[in-house]
This record gives C-alpha cells, sequence and structure tokens, in this order.
C-alpha cells in the first residue's frame, strides 16, 4: 500500500528497521496470548516471515525475548529485572 511519495523513503526515523522489528515481535507476543480459536495464524505466519526478513535469527530472539518479558514478567531470566541496579560503594554512596 505505498505511493511513490512514501517507498522513495529510505528512513523516517533513524531506527524504522529496529521500530518495525519491535512492532512485529510485541504483536506476536500479544498474539500469541489469544485463545486458539481467536489467534489470527495467517497475519501471524507473515508476521514472522516479514520480522525474519527484516533480522538475522540471533536479533530476532532478542526481539522476541524482550516482548515476551513485557507480556510475561515471570519469563524473565533470573537476575533480570526491568530496573537498573543502583550501584554503592562499601559507604553507601552512589558509585
Amino acid at each position: 500500500m505505498s505511493n511513490p511519495k512514501t517507498a522513495s523513503l529510505a528512513s523516517v526515523t533513524g531506527r524504522d528497521q529496529f521500530i518495525i522489528a519491535e512492532a512485529l515481535a510485541t504483536a506476536l507476543i500479544a498474539l500469541e496470548q489469544l485463545p486458539e480459536a481467536r489467534k489470527p495464524t495467517r497475519n501471524m505466519t507473515d508476521m514472522k516471515m516479514l520480522l525474519h526478513s527484516l533480522c538475522s535469527p540471533p536479533e530476532v530472539s532478542i526481539h522476541l525475548t524482550t516482548a515476551r518479558w513485557r507480556f510475561i514478567p515471570s519469563a524473565r531470566p533470573f537476575g533480570a529485572s526491568g530496573q537498573r541496579r543502583h550501584r554503592t560503594d562499601e559507604n553507601g554512596r552512589s558509585v
């Protein structure tokens, strides 16, 4: 559904491929949560093909894992949290 004006744009944000990959991965994980009868399986298959066409297999894995963590926080590996750790020295001062 592109027209000549949008088809010629190389990048809108400078991170288009990353944003699109994140959106596809997030949508896939969200759609996986639906009951089987409501899953748009053909669309999900096409979304997976699009994601794999944009990214290498390790990048696909990272995008899907990140999306899973958003929807299923218990899926985070041990020690991973949504917050950065605040480091302090032996006196409790920020470092």
